[in-house]
């Protein structure tokens, strides 16, 4: 079972769905063309990060490449990046990965043309 938490237009038309799979413990991007078909080319249609990893926060950037941001597998801060054929950002990150300190959870964020990310959410401890 697949539940849509945000979806996003590229700048070709084409729309990204990030979904939590329940039924693989993982968050899953899609991307659907302007027919709504399942895109193949980008990764034969979905994309699987980490298991255990939720990523609830998702924005396209100018060029087409998709910054999810959330909790790790190890219950951090999280973001991840992927280029627009869905494969890891290499230019972002460690292979496309970014964790931050602490029992923390981003939700919503917004990726500046800077190239910086601005995020909130919430955190187990005060900062």
């Amino acid at each position: 079972m697949q539940e849509a938490i945000a979806i996003a237009e590229d700048s070709k038309g084409r729309i990204v769905i990030n979904a939590i799979c329940h039924d693989v413990s993982s968050t899953c991007i899609y991307r659907l063309g302007k027919d709504g078909e399942l895109d193949v080319t980008f990764k034969g249609g979905i994309v699987l990060q980490k298991p255990q990893t939720t990523l609830r926060g998702m924005v396209v950037g100018a060029n087409d490449e998709i910054y999810l941001s959330g909790r790790s597998e190890t219950d951090e801060t999280a973001f991840a990046a992927l280029d627009p054929s869905g494969g890891p950002l290499q230019t972002f990150g460690t292979n496309g990965w970014l964790k931050g300190p602490g029992a923390y959870s981003t939700f919503e964020f917004l990726a500046l043309d800077d190239g910086k990310l601005v995020s909130g959410g919430w955190a187990a401890n005060p900062l």
